[in-house]
């Protein structure tokens, strides 16, 4: 498992943020609790538009986003700035690699992309909606989101024994993959 602080998953926020990890997404703006607001795993699975899910995230839907934002989706591998640039690049985008970098990072801190730590460099992945962990394949860098009971338990029964309140947490399986195996 992966400490925080390897990028966030999910239900909380890098750094030990104030993202809750229940898995509700935090409601700001003047958008009220009970309002269905677009989200980046509905994006993800095709069930809204980029410019909605960059709305929903409070960023301007700018080209370079959108241009970023559909690279990603549909994609079940984490991807570094580097290769995403290198892909575009070979499409024909015409986007530089510091704006990849920062569209990322952006991205990133607005809680539409996971990231994760690939040999000390950052990489990411357009992520789900609920509270969720990865089992994630070291060979082909294939995410597979992750809903498990049985961590929610142990981090609850840690906190417990240890008089903790929890703000987060983050758990990561790393290994190879049955299709890697073959």
């Amino acid at each position: 498992m992966q400490a925080s602080g390897q990028g966030r998953a999910t239900g909380e926020r890098a750094q030990g943020g104030n993202r809750p990890a229940t898995g509700e997404r935090a409601q700001s703006g003047n958008h009220p609790a009970t309002e269905r607001r677009p989200t980046a795993g509905q994006y993800q699975a095709g069930g809204q538009r980029p410019e909605a899910a960059l709305r929903h995230a409070g960023l301007r839907a700018t080209r370079q986003r959108l241009t970023v934002l559909e690279a990603l989706r549909g994609r079940d591998d984490r991807v570094t700035a580097q290769d995403l640039h290198a892909e575009l690049r070979d499409a024909g985008e015409p986007v530089g690699l510091t704006t990849v970098y920062r569209t990322l990072s952006s991205l990133a801190d607005a809680e539409l992309l996971d990231t994760f730590d690939i040999g000390g460099e950052q990489a990411f992945r357009l992520c789900g909606d609920a509270h969720h962990h990865h089992l994630v394949c070291e060979v082909c860098n294939t995410v597979e989101e992750l809903h498990a009971d049985e961590v929610e338990h142990w981090v609850a029964s840690v906190a417990k024994a240890h008089d903790y309140e929890v703000t987060g947490h983050r758990a990561d399986i790393f290994g190879v993959c049955a299709r890697c195996r073959r």
